[in-house]
């Protein structure tokens, strides 16, 4: 049976969203059939009768998922408990991945694990470019005491493709 797997995601400066079409070539590669979308707040209305999964991704912001990816889970809380779920979030915070840190950012789910518990939970740190960032976050970020975020691509790919086809396994999977 050919799996048909939805990724939905929210992202502010498209390092989500890259990540999310990472993970759909790595589904297509094993033949599953893969919608991708970005969450706003328009999305409550998508019917998630028809997918075998459903992997919801979000950046971070102030230590938490975006509103709209919240909302998102709120909206299909009764469908989702129907269908295996992951969530990854995507946090500049491991860019040191330690076990620490990844504690850390661990709890920042805990809006959407408070609404649905998914099988699988993937954290990975991001890309951060500063000319990508709108304002005010920009400001806010190089005035309010965020200037040392390192600037770069930190995303370790390996690790975003290991996780991503350890979901069609259906098995719990922390990475």
């Amino acid at each position: 049976m050919t799996p048909k797997i939805l990724i939905a995601y929210g992202t502010r400066a498209a390092s989500t969203h890259e990540i999310a079409d990472f993970m759909a070539a790595a589904l297509r590669e094993t033949g599953a059939v893969v919608d991708v979308i970005a969450i706003t707040k328009a999305q409550p209305a998508l019917d998630l009768r028809g997918y075998d999964r459903v992997i919801i991704g979000s950046a971070t912001r102030i230590a938490k998922p975006l509103p709209e990816v919240v909302q998102f889970v709120r909206a299909h809380q009764a469908a989702l408990r129907a269908i295996p779920t992951a969530y990854f979030i995507v946090c500049m915070t491991l860019v040191d991945n330690t076990p620490a840190k990844r504690a850390i950012v661990r709890t920042y789910l805990d809006p959407l694990v408070a609404l649905h518990t998914p099988d699988s939970i993937g954290m990975f740190a991001g890309r951060f470019d500063p000319a990508l960032i709108e304002q005010p976050w920009r400001f806010l970020m190089q005035h309010g005491g965020k200037a040392d975020i390192p600037r770069g691509d930190f995303r370790n790919w390996d690790a975003i493709h290991a996780w991503t086809l350890a979901l069609l396994a259906d098995t719990r999977v922390l990475a």
